[in-house]
Order: structure tokens, then C-alpha cells, then sequence
């Protein structure tokens, strides 16, 4: 979504942000557009009887992603859970979530359309269920039964050098503006 306009990393000229919102990883019920990811009747609904932290209708800051994974149960979430508060009582690990950190965003110069900086983070934690079938998973002991471990955080960022930005500057930035001045007189 739209975040507002920023300032170039080095010569300070107008850029445009964008960010991934909280939406991202709201549960279906809140935002729509994930129930794509919901598709019910999981094997961990009721484990045994067993009620478990993972209903995709109220979970929030994660997306459940099994069918691609054979049925495992992983959840897609940003850094940290940065949106998903919840999820932290029942995490393994500190975490201390902050946009700057573990969000996801894009700015661009808006004449040209070019890159100035981008972040892209996501981070991917299996679920791991208490069950008395199984003893690797019989100590599973945190709220509800369920314990959501991360195992993987990826993070993709890139941002303009200042030789390329002078070059941006010079070829859009000032020369729209000259060209803009000096269009009527000719």
C-alpha cells in the first residue's frame, strides 16, 4: 500500500514508498483475500481430540500454507512475527519485531519508474502439534497444545548506488525540470 513520498538515499530527491501491510497476514475473516488459504478439515484441527491454536478463520499474522508441503503444517509470516502478536505467545525464540527490521517495502522515483530501494522478508516456521502418538511430539506444551518453530527467514533487499542515482537525478529529476521551464519558449 501506498506509504507516502521519501526522500532519494543520496541526493534527497522525491521518491515514492510503498508497503506490505498488516492485511498480508490477517486471518481470512478480516481480509478476504486469504481465504484462498483456508481450506479446513486440517489434520490438526482436533489432534486426537485435542484442540490446537490452528484455525486459519481467527489466526492472525500467519498464512497456513500445507498443500504445497504435502499437508505440513508451515506457517508464512514476516520476520519476527511482525504481524502477528499472537503468535509470539506461542513461539520458540525472542523476538523483537520493528518494521525498519523485518517489513517489506519498495520506493522508486516516479518519472522513471527505477528502483531506489527494496526490502523483501518473509520468514517460514513449522507447526509442531502435541500428540501422545508420537514421542517427539508428546512434550509439545505451549498454549493449546501447539508450537510454532521458524526455520527459515528470507530476506532480499538492493539499493541504488550513488553513481546510478546521480544518473537518475541528472537525466529525470533535472532534466524534467528543464525540460519543463524551457518547453513554453521554444
Amino acid at each position: 500500500d501506498y506509504a507516502g513520498k521519501v526522500k532519494s538515499p543520496h541526493y534527497q530527491f522525491t521518491s515514492y514508498r510503498f508497503e506490505v501491510l498488516e492485511d498480508a497476514f490477517r486471518n481470512c475473516s478480516v481480509n478476504p483475500i486469504n481465504n484462498c488459504y483456508c481450506y479446513g478439515n486440517y489434520f490438526w484441527d482436533s489432534v486426537w481430540g485435542q484442540s490446537t491454536y490452528l484455525n486459519c478463520l481467527v489466526l492472525d499474522g500467519g498464512l497456513l500454507v500445507d498443500i504445497g508441503y504435502y499437508g505440513i503444517p508451515l506457517l508464512l509470516s514476516s520476520p519476527h512475527f511482525l504481524y502477528g502478536p499472537s503468535l509470539l505467545e506461542i513461539a520458540s525464540g525472542n523476538f523483537t519485531p520493528n518494521f525498519d527490521d523485518h517489513g517489506t517495502y519498495l520506493e522508486f522515483e516516479g518519472i522513471s519508474g527505477v528502483v531506489l530501494k527494496a526490502g523483501k522478508k518473509a520468514q517460514q516456521n513449522v507447526v509442531a502439534i502435541q500428540n501422545n502418538h508420537y514421542d517427539i511430539l508428546s512434550n509439545v506444551d505451549r498454549i493449546n497444545n501447539t508450537y510454532i518453530i521458524p526455520f527459515l527467514w528470507l530476506e532480499e533487499s538492493t539499493e541504488i548506488t550513488k553513481d546510478f542515482e546521480f544518473q537518475i537525478y541528472l537525466g529525470f529529476v533535472i532534466g524534467s525540470s528543464f525540460l519543463y521551464w524551457i518547453w513554453p519558449v521554444l
